[in-house]
Protein backbone atom coordinates (compact mmCIF):
# COMPACT_ATOMS: atom_id res chain seq x y z
CA UNK A 1 0.00 0.00 0.00
CA UNK A 2 2.97 2.61 0.76
CA UNK A 3 4.14 2.12 -3.26
CA UNK A 4 0.62 3.27 -4.20
CA UNK A 5 0.86 6.29 -2.07
CA UNK A 6 4.39 7.43 -3.77
CA UNK A 7 2.70 6.38 -7.30
CA UNK A 8 3.40 9.57 -9.73
CA UNK A 9 -0.47 10.79 -9.58
CA UNK A 10 -0.15 11.70 -13.04
CA UNK A 11 1.09 8.47 -14.18
CA UNK A 12 -1.88 6.59 -12.08
CA UNK A 13 -4.22 9.16 -13.61
CA UNK A 14 -2.81 8.55 -17.26
CA UNK A 15 -3.17 4.61 -16.60
CA UNK A 16 -6.93 4.44 -15.19
CA UNK A 17 -8.24 6.82 -17.90
CA UNK A 18 -7.38 4.25 -20.53
CA UNK A 19 -9.31 1.39 -18.55
CA UNK A 20 -13.14 0.59 -18.86
CA UNK A 21 -15.78 1.82 -16.79
CA UNK A 22 -16.26 -1.67 -15.74
CA UNK A 23 -12.88 -2.03 -14.70
CA UNK A 24 -12.72 1.44 -12.99
CA UNK A 25 -15.52 0.85 -10.36
CA UNK A 26 -13.26 -1.91 -9.34
CA UNK A 27 -10.27 0.06 -8.85
CA UNK A 28 -12.11 2.75 -6.82
CA UNK A 29 -11.82 -0.23 -3.81
CA UNK A 30 -8.16 0.01 -3.95
CA UNK A 31 -7.71 2.89 -1.77
CA UNK A 32 -9.52 6.49 -1.24
CA UNK A 33 -6.91 8.31 -2.85
CA UNK A 34 -8.08 6.01 -5.81
CA UNK A 35 -11.20 6.63 -5.20
CA UNK A 36 -11.22 10.04 -4.90
CA UNK A 37 -9.29 10.23 -8.35
CA UNK A 38 -11.94 8.59 -9.61
CA UNK A 39 -14.97 10.25 -8.83
CA UNK A 40 -13.60 13.54 -9.37
CA UNK A 41 -15.00 15.87 -12.64
CA UNK A 42 -12.18 16.12 -14.17
CA UNK A 43 -10.90 12.51 -14.10
CA UNK A 44 -14.37 11.59 -15.72
CA UNK A 45 -13.50 14.55 -18.45
CA UNK A 46 -11.18 13.06 -19.37
CA UNK A 47 -11.84 9.37 -19.68
CA UNK A 48 -15.50 10.42 -21.47
CA UNK A 49 -12.90 12.37 -24.11
CA UNK A 50 -11.27 9.64 -24.98
CA UNK A 51 -13.82 7.04 -26.40
CA UNK A 52 -17.40 7.16 -26.75
CA UNK A 53 -18.48 4.42 -24.08
CA UNK A 54 -18.92 0.56 -26.10
CA UNK A 55 -22.32 -0.86 -25.02
CA UNK A 56 -22.22 -2.71 -21.50
CA UNK A 57 -25.58 -4.12 -21.94
CA UNK A 58 -29.31 -3.66 -22.18
CA UNK A 59 -31.97 -2.52 -19.54
CA UNK A 60 -34.89 -4.34 -19.48
CA UNK A 61 -38.44 -3.65 -18.58
CA UNK A 62 -41.84 -4.92 -19.29
CA UNK A 63 -44.40 -2.67 -20.13
CA UNK A 64 -47.90 -3.39 -18.67
CA UNK A 65 -50.12 -0.55 -19.46
CA UNK A 66 -52.52 -2.84 -21.58
CA UNK A 67 -52.88 -5.00 -18.87
CA UNK A 68 -53.72 -1.67 -16.44
CA UNK A 69 -50.59 -2.41 -14.30
CA UNK A 70 -48.23 0.44 -15.64
CA UNK A 71 -44.69 -1.22 -16.10
CA UNK A 72 -42.43 -3.45 -13.97
CA UNK A 73 -39.08 -3.14 -12.39
CA UNK A 74 -35.97 -2.61 -14.65
CA UNK A 75 -33.24 -5.78 -15.37
CA UNK A 76 -30.03 -5.64 -16.93
CA UNK A 77 -28.39 -7.90 -19.73
CA UNK A 78 -24.99 -7.67 -19.96
CA UNK A 79 -23.31 -8.10 -23.29
CA UNK A 80 -19.59 -9.58 -21.99
CA UNK A 81 -20.21 -13.33 -22.71
CA UNK A 82 -19.04 -15.57 -19.35
CA UNK A 83 -16.54 -18.44 -19.48
CA UNK A 84 -17.35 -21.18 -17.08
CA UNK A 85 -14.33 -19.87 -14.69
CA UNK A 86 -15.54 -15.88 -14.63
CA UNK A 87 -17.24 -14.04 -12.11
CA UNK A 88 -20.90 -12.76 -12.70
CA UNK A 89 -21.15 -9.07 -12.51
CA UNK A 90 -20.29 -7.92 -8.83
CA UNK A 91 -24.15 -7.45 -6.89
CA UNK A 92 -23.09 -3.80 -6.20
CA UNK A 93 -22.40 -3.03 -9.76
CA UNK A 94 -25.83 -4.29 -10.80
CA UNK A 95 -27.56 -3.05 -8.20
CA UNK A 96 -26.28 0.67 -8.64
CA UNK A 97 -27.30 0.32 -12.51
CA UNK A 98 -30.97 -1.20 -11.63
CA UNK A 99 -32.31 -0.03 -8.17
CA UNK A 100 -31.38 3.83 -9.08
CA UNK A 101 -34.07 3.78 -11.87
CA UNK A 102 -36.75 5.85 -11.02
CA UNK A 103 -40.10 4.08 -10.07
CA UNK A 104 -43.09 4.25 -11.75
CA UNK A 105 -40.78 6.24 -15.52
CA UNK A 106 -41.20 4.24 -18.95
CA UNK A 107 -37.52 4.28 -20.57
CA UNK A 108 -37.85 5.86 -23.48
CA UNK A 109 -34.41 6.53 -24.84
CA UNK A 110 -30.58 5.82 -24.09
CA UNK A 111 -27.40 7.79 -25.21
CA UNK A 112 -23.91 7.68 -24.40
CA UNK A 113 -24.50 6.61 -20.71
CA UNK A 114 -27.19 8.77 -19.96
CA UNK A 115 -30.89 7.16 -19.70
CA UNK A 116 -34.34 9.27 -20.56
CA UNK A 117 -37.47 8.43 -18.76
CA UNK A 118 -41.31 9.32 -18.37
CA UNK A 119 -44.14 9.42 -16.52
CA UNK A 120 -47.26 10.12 -17.09
CA UNK A 121 -50.28 10.75 -14.80
CA UNK A 122 -53.73 10.48 -16.06
CA UNK A 123 -54.95 11.72 -12.48
CA UNK A 124 -54.32 15.22 -13.31
CA UNK A 125 -52.51 14.96 -16.70
CA UNK A 126 -49.28 15.39 -16.20
CA UNK A 127 -46.07 14.23 -17.76
CA UNK A 128 -42.83 14.50 -16.49
CA UNK A 129 -39.18 13.59 -17.87
CA UNK A 130 -35.89 12.51 -16.50
CA UNK A 131 -32.29 12.22 -17.47
CA UNK A 132 -29.65 10.44 -15.29
CA UNK A 133 -26.87 8.50 -15.54
CA UNK A 134 -27.95 4.91 -13.59
CA UNK A 135 -24.23 4.19 -12.37
CA UNK A 136 -23.37 7.14 -10.65
CA UNK A 137 -27.26 7.51 -9.27
CA UNK A 138 -27.44 11.27 -10.32
CA UNK A 139 -30.95 12.04 -12.51
CA UNK A 140 -31.94 15.50 -13.62
CA UNK A 141 -35.90 16.84 -14.06
CA UNK A 142 -37.12 18.38 -17.18
CA UNK A 143 -39.14 20.53 -16.12
CA UNK A 144 -42.11 20.20 -19.21
CA UNK A 145 -45.53 22.02 -18.77
CA UNK A 146 -46.13 23.46 -22.26
CA UNK A 147 -48.98 21.35 -23.12
CA UNK A 148 -50.47 17.79 -21.61
CA UNK A 149 -51.62 14.96 -23.28
CA UNK A 150 -49.77 11.49 -24.06
CA UNK A 151 -49.11 11.45 -27.93
CA UNK A 152 -45.01 12.20 -27.25
CA UNK A 153 -41.88 10.22 -28.90
CA UNK A 154 -39.10 11.38 -26.69
CA UNK A 155 -35.04 11.39 -27.99
CA UNK A 156 -32.31 12.26 -25.99
CA UNK A 157 -28.63 13.16 -27.41
CA UNK A 158 -25.56 13.67 -25.68
CA UNK A 159 -21.89 13.34 -26.54
CA UNK A 160 -19.59 12.88 -23.96
CA UNK A 161 -16.39 14.29 -26.47
CA UNK A 162 -18.25 17.48 -26.81
CA UNK A 163 -20.68 18.04 -24.40
CA UNK A 164 -19.35 17.09 -21.36
CA UNK A 165 -17.32 20.46 -19.49
CA UNK A 166 -15.30 21.18 -16.30
CA UNK A 167 -18.39 22.90 -15.62
CA UNK A 168 -21.38 21.29 -16.67
CA UNK A 169 -22.93 18.66 -18.73
CA UNK A 170 -24.94 19.37 -21.83
CA UNK A 171 -27.73 17.33 -23.32
CA UNK A 172 -30.78 18.12 -25.40
CA UNK A 173 -34.12 16.51 -25.18
CA UNK A 174 -36.28 16.12 -28.35
CA UNK A 175 -39.70 15.80 -27.58
CA UNK A 176 -42.08 15.10 -30.86
CA UNK A 177 -46.12 15.36 -30.86
CA UNK A 178 -48.08 14.79 -32.83
CA UNK A 179 -50.87 17.20 -34.35
CA UNK A 180 -53.80 17.63 -36.59
CA UNK A 181 -53.13 20.28 -39.14
CA UNK A 182 -55.88 22.31 -40.79
CA UNK A 183 -57.14 20.08 -43.22
CA UNK A 184 -56.70 17.24 -40.74
CA UNK A 185 -54.12 15.53 -41.41
CA UNK A 186 -51.90 14.29 -38.52
CA UNK A 187 -48.01 16.41 -38.28
CA UNK A 188 -45.11 16.56 -35.95
CA UNK A 189 -44.73 19.53 -33.92
CA UNK A 190 -41.13 19.58 -31.93
CA UNK A 191 -40.01 20.97 -29.00
CA UNK A 192 -36.16 20.94 -27.67
CA UNK A 193 -34.92 21.04 -23.78
CA UNK A 194 -30.96 22.21 -23.42
CA UNK A 195 -29.63 21.04 -20.25
CA UNK A 196 -27.39 24.23 -20.80
CA UNK A 197 -30.32 26.63 -20.76
CA UNK A 198 -32.88 24.53 -18.27
CA UNK A 199 -35.78 25.68 -20.67
CA UNK A 200 -37.79 24.27 -23.40
CA UNK A 201 -37.82 25.53 -27.07
CA UNK A 202 -40.83 25.11 -29.99
CA UNK A 203 -39.16 24.55 -32.65
CA UNK A 204 -40.24 25.74 -36.16
CA UNK A 205 -39.82 22.58 -38.10
CA UNK A 206 -41.58 21.55 -41.59
CA UNK A 207 -41.81 17.79 -41.89
CA UNK A 208 -40.77 16.22 -45.45
CA UNK A 209 -42.94 13.34 -45.55
CA UNK A 210 -43.25 10.15 -47.93
CA UNK A 211 -46.87 10.27 -47.91
CA UNK A 212 -49.73 13.02 -47.30
CA UNK A 213 -50.17 11.48 -43.60
CA UNK A 214 -48.32 9.76 -41.47
CA UNK A 215 -48.04 8.93 -37.25
CA UNK A 216 -46.01 6.79 -34.93
CA UNK A 217 -47.52 3.15 -34.61
CA UNK A 218 -49.44 2.62 -31.83
CA UNK A 219 -47.43 1.67 -28.67
CA UNK A 220 -44.24 2.15 -30.41
CA UNK A 221 -42.45 5.45 -30.06
CA UNK A 222 -38.49 3.93 -28.79
CA UNK A 223 -35.89 6.51 -30.25
CA UNK A 224 -32.19 5.90 -31.27
CA UNK A 225 -29.91 8.10 -31.23
CA UNK A 226 -26.70 8.28 -33.65
CA UNK A 227 -24.20 11.33 -33.83
CA UNK A 228 -26.19 13.98 -33.50
CA UNK A 229 -29.66 12.75 -35.56
CA UNK A 230 -32.80 10.87 -33.73
CA UNK A 231 -34.90 8.02 -35.24
CA UNK A 232 -38.29 7.18 -34.68
CA UNK A 233 -40.57 4.37 -36.67
CA UNK A 234 -43.83 6.12 -38.17
CA UNK A 235 -46.23 4.23 -40.33
CA UNK A 236 -44.97 5.34 -43.32
CA UNK A 237 -41.42 5.13 -43.07
CA UNK A 238 -38.73 6.58 -40.14
CA UNK A 239 -38.68 9.77 -39.08
CA UNK A 240 -35.05 11.60 -39.16
CA UNK A 241 -34.50 14.74 -37.07
CA UNK A 242 -31.04 16.30 -37.06
CA UNK A 243 -30.14 17.77 -34.13
CA UNK A 244 -27.69 20.81 -34.82
CA UNK A 245 -29.46 22.07 -37.65
CA UNK A 246 -33.25 21.49 -36.34
CA UNK A 247 -34.58 19.24 -39.68
CA UNK A 248 -36.39 16.71 -39.70
CA UNK A 249 -38.08 14.28 -42.38
CA UNK A 250 -39.31 10.77 -42.63
CA UNK A 251 -37.15 8.52 -45.03
CA UNK A 252 -38.15 5.32 -46.93
CA UNK A 253 -37.68 1.75 -44.43
CA UNK A 254 -35.32 -0.99 -46.54
CA UNK A 255 -37.24 -4.46 -47.50
CA UNK A 256 -36.52 -7.28 -46.79
CA UNK A 257 -34.39 -8.95 -50.03
CA UNK A 258 -35.66 -11.69 -51.90
CA UNK A 259 -34.50 -14.71 -52.66
CA UNK A 260 -35.23 -18.23 -53.91
CA UNK A 261 -34.17 -20.24 -50.38
CA UNK A 262 -36.43 -18.06 -48.66
CA UNK A 263 -39.61 -19.33 -47.00
CA UNK A 264 -40.57 -17.15 -44.37
CA UNK A 265 -44.70 -16.74 -43.86
CA UNK A 266 -46.34 -13.88 -42.08
CA UNK A 267 -45.50 -10.84 -41.69
CA UNK A 268 -41.82 -9.84 -40.18
CA UNK A 269 -40.87 -7.77 -37.17
CA UNK A 270 -38.43 -4.57 -36.77
CA UNK A 271 -36.62 -2.25 -34.94
CA UNK A 272 -34.19 -0.01 -34.86
CA UNK A 273 -30.61 0.11 -33.42
CA UNK A 274 -27.03 1.33 -33.90
CA UNK A 275 -23.90 -0.41 -34.08
CA UNK A 276 -20.88 1.26 -36.17
CA UNK A 277 -21.89 4.25 -36.15
CA UNK A 278 -24.85 3.92 -38.14
CA UNK A 279 -28.57 3.51 -38.21
CA UNK A 280 -29.34 -0.26 -38.21
CA UNK A 281 -32.54 -1.93 -39.39
CA UNK A 282 -33.15 -5.04 -38.23
CA UNK A 283 -35.41 -7.41 -39.84
CA UNK A 284 -36.53 -11.32 -38.62
CA UNK A 285 -39.35 -13.15 -40.50
CA UNK A 286 -40.28 -16.48 -39.83
CA UNK A 287 -37.07 -17.98 -40.98
CA UNK A 288 -34.58 -15.43 -41.69
CA UNK A 289 -32.43 -12.08 -40.15
CA UNK A 290 -31.99 -9.37 -42.11
CA UNK A 291 -30.02 -5.97 -40.87
CA UNK A 292 -29.57 -3.06 -43.14
CA UNK A 293 -27.00 0.06 -42.25
CA UNK A 294 -28.13 3.35 -43.09
CA UNK A 295 -25.07 4.86 -44.91
CA UNK A 296 -25.76 8.84 -44.68
CA UNK A 297 -29.14 10.01 -43.09
CA UNK A 298 -29.02 13.21 -45.07
CA UNK A 299 -28.71 11.27 -48.42
CA UNK A 300 -32.62 10.52 -48.40
CA UNK A 301 -31.75 7.21 -46.95
CA UNK A 302 -29.42 5.24 -48.56
CA UNK A 303 -29.03 1.56 -47.07
CA UNK A 304 -26.49 -1.09 -47.51
CA UNK A 305 -26.91 -4.74 -46.66
CA UNK A 306 -25.36 -5.54 -43.16
CA UNK A 307 -26.33 -9.11 -41.76
CA UNK A 308 -28.36 -11.71 -43.69
CA UNK A 309 -29.12 -15.17 -42.24
CA UNK A 310 -31.15 -18.15 -41.88
CA UNK A 311 -32.18 -19.17 -38.53
CA UNK A 312 -31.48 -22.95 -40.03
CA UNK A 313 -27.56 -21.66 -40.40
CA UNK A 314 -28.14 -19.28 -36.76
CA UNK A 315 -28.93 -22.61 -35.40
CA UNK A 316 -25.77 -24.44 -35.49
CA UNK A 317 -24.23 -21.03 -33.96
CA UNK A 318 -26.80 -21.93 -31.38
CA UNK A 319 -25.67 -25.12 -30.65
CA UNK A 320 -22.03 -24.55 -30.40
CA UNK A 321 -22.20 -21.65 -28.08
CA UNK A 322 -24.84 -22.84 -25.26
CA UNK A 323 -22.66 -26.90 -25.96
CA UNK A 324 -26.26 -28.40 -26.42
CA UNK A 325 -26.57 -32.10 -26.04
CA UNK A 326 -27.20 -34.44 -28.71
CA UNK A 327 -31.06 -34.86 -28.09
CA UNK A 328 -31.48 -31.18 -28.38
CA UNK A 329 -29.69 -30.68 -31.15
CA UNK A 330 -32.92 -31.78 -33.58
CA UNK A 331 -35.17 -28.60 -33.90
CA UNK A 332 -36.11 -25.29 -36.01
CA UNK A 333 -35.70 -21.93 -34.19
CA UNK A 334 -37.21 -18.58 -34.67
CA UNK A 335 -37.07 -15.34 -33.42
CA UNK A 336 -38.19 -11.90 -32.17
CA UNK A 337 -36.09 -9.65 -31.78
CA UNK A 338 -35.97 -6.68 -28.42
CA UNK A 339 -33.01 -4.70 -28.61
CA UNK A 340 -29.63 -4.43 -30.98
CA UNK A 341 -26.41 -2.46 -30.26
CA UNK A 342 -22.73 -2.90 -31.81
CA UNK A 343 -23.60 -5.96 -33.31
CA UNK A 344 -25.60 -7.44 -30.18
CA UNK A 345 -29.28 -8.04 -30.15
CA UNK A 346 -31.53 -9.56 -27.67
CA UNK A 347 -33.33 -11.72 -29.22
CA UNK A 348 -36.28 -14.38 -28.32
CA UNK A 349 -36.09 -17.49 -29.48
CA UNK A 350 -38.34 -20.55 -30.15
CA UNK A 351 -38.48 -23.90 -31.16
CA UNK A 352 -40.87 -26.25 -32.29
CA UNK A 353 -39.74 -29.16 -29.77
CA UNK A 354 -43.09 -28.16 -27.24
CA UNK A 355 -42.63 -24.62 -28.13
CA UNK A 356 -39.93 -23.86 -25.78
CA UNK A 357 -38.44 -20.52 -25.58
CA UNK A 358 -35.78 -18.53 -23.95
CA UNK A 359 -34.34 -15.13 -23.89
CA UNK A 360 -30.88 -14.82 -25.77
CA UNK A 361 -27.91 -12.06 -26.48
CA UNK A 362 -26.87 -12.73 -29.66
CA UNK A 363 -23.77 -11.72 -31.36
CA UNK A 364 -24.14 -10.78 -35.12
CA UNK A 365 -20.49 -10.59 -35.73
CA UNK A 366 -19.11 -14.10 -34.22
CA UNK A 367 -22.24 -15.94 -34.13
CA UNK A 368 -22.55 -16.22 -30.36
CA UNK A 369 -25.24 -16.52 -27.86
CA UNK A 370 -25.76 -16.17 -24.54
CA UNK A 371 -28.96 -17.33 -22.38
CA UNK A 372 -30.79 -14.53 -19.84
CA UNK A 373 -33.72 -15.58 -19.26
CA UNK A 374 -36.47 -18.55 -19.78
CA UNK A 375 -39.10 -16.83 -22.06
CA UNK A 376 -42.47 -17.69 -20.15
CA UNK A 377 -41.84 -14.68 -17.96
CA UNK A 378 -41.93 -12.78 -21.38
CA UNK A 379 -45.15 -14.47 -22.97
CA UNK A 380 -48.82 -13.03 -22.41
CA UNK A 381 -51.60 -15.50 -21.45
CA UNK A 382 -52.60 -16.54 -25.10
CA UNK A 383 -49.00 -17.15 -26.05
CA UNK A 384 -47.93 -13.71 -27.16
CA UNK A 385 -44.95 -11.55 -26.56
CA UNK A 386 -45.24 -9.18 -23.71
CA UNK A 387 -44.37 -5.71 -24.41
CA UNK A 388 -41.14 -5.24 -23.98
CA UNK A 389 -39.24 -1.69 -23.69
CA UNK A 390 -34.99 -2.60 -24.28
CA UNK A 391 -32.55 0.21 -24.48
CA UNK A 392 -28.88 -0.29 -24.90
CA UNK A 393 -26.50 0.67 -21.89
CA UNK A 394 -23.29 2.00 -22.05
CA UNK A 395 -21.73 2.27 -18.77
CA UNK A 396 -20.57 5.84 -17.97
CA UNK A 397 -18.74 8.14 -15.42
CA UNK A 398 -20.60 11.03 -16.60
CA UNK A 399 -21.49 13.46 -13.73
CA UNK A 400 -24.67 15.40 -14.02
CA UNK A 401 -24.32 17.12 -10.72
CA UNK A 402 -22.96 21.11 -11.26
CA UNK A 403 -18.90 21.32 -9.41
Amino acid sequence: MEKLRVFNPDILELVLSKLQTKDLLRMKCVSKSWRDLIRDRSFALRHSRLRLPPVSGFLFQKNLEWEGLGVSAVSYISAERKEEEEEEEPPMLLSNIVDSMPADFKMVSSCNGLICCTRYSAENDTFAIRVGNPLTREWFECDWKLCAGRAFAIGLTFNPCRDLTNNSTNFKVVLVQEAVDSIGKTCFGFYAYSSETGTWRLLDVDVTHVSGDDRFPMGDTKCVSVKGFLYWSTVSGILVFDVENELAYVILRPIMPIVERDQSYGASVAIMGESDGKLQYVMVSSARLVIWALEDPQDGGKWSLAVDKFFADMQNDLVRSLCLQREERSFSMWGFPFGFKDGFMVLRVTSDTRNKGAIYLYNTRDGGFSRFADATGFSTKGGGITPCDVLPYSMSLVPLNRP
